[in-house]
């Protein structure tokens, strides 16, 4: 009688156990999914109209030279912006920080892959961090009425952080464009 009465409470401490974690994990997964929805809902798409310039933020490419899936996600963006925006300007940041490859020059080539014009594109190659990509791209952009980002869904909410701690007054007319 006692064994069956142990047995129960430990299948009863078992069972809260594994709803504890199955609650968690659900939790985990919904935070995650909501953070991605709301950078993607929060992120403006940039309308034509008035001048502009596109900041394609910098990943590490791989180090045999290709790229990596995050600079094609971020590249494809910043065309996407520069095209539908019909801005004048692409600036590419990023230095070769992981390795020997320099991630502003690996994403301009894809970029020209996407039919982007070799004269529309800056590369900016020093640049080892967001902080960095913003204070060394913004000379290039700050003459713009508009200055579009493009990054990752989840990437896309620091750097015009970062720009409008660097440079408040370029801030309202800084976009997202993911």
């Amino acid at each position: 009688k006692w064994q069956r009465k142990w047995q129960r409470k430990w299948q009863r401490k078992w069972q809260r156990w594994l709803r504890l974690a199955l609650v968690l994990m659900i939790l985990t997964i919904g935070c995650s999914e909501l953070a991605d929805w709301v950078a993607c809902n929060v992120a403006t798409n940039p309308s034509p109209g008035k001048s502009c310039g596109v900041l394609v933020l910098g990943y590490p490419s791989h180090s045999d030279g290709t790229a990596n899936p995050f600079q094609e996600v971020r590249v494809a963006a910043g065309v996407r912006a520069h095209r539908d925006s019909k801005c004048d300007r692409i600036v590419f940041s990023g230095a070769a920080v992981k390795n020997q490859i320099v991630e502003a020059q690996t994403m301009a080539q894809l970029a020209r892959g996407l039919g982007v014009k070799p004269d529309a594109i800056v590369l900016e190659t020093h640049a080892q961090n967001t902080w960095e990509n913003i204070k060394f791209s913004i000379p290039s952009l700050e003459k713009y009425n508009r200055i579009l980002i493009a990054s990752d869904s989840l990437h896309a909410q620091r750097p015009r952080r970062y720009l409008c701690k660097q440079r408040p007054h370029l801030c309202e007319r800084t976009l997202l464009a993911v």
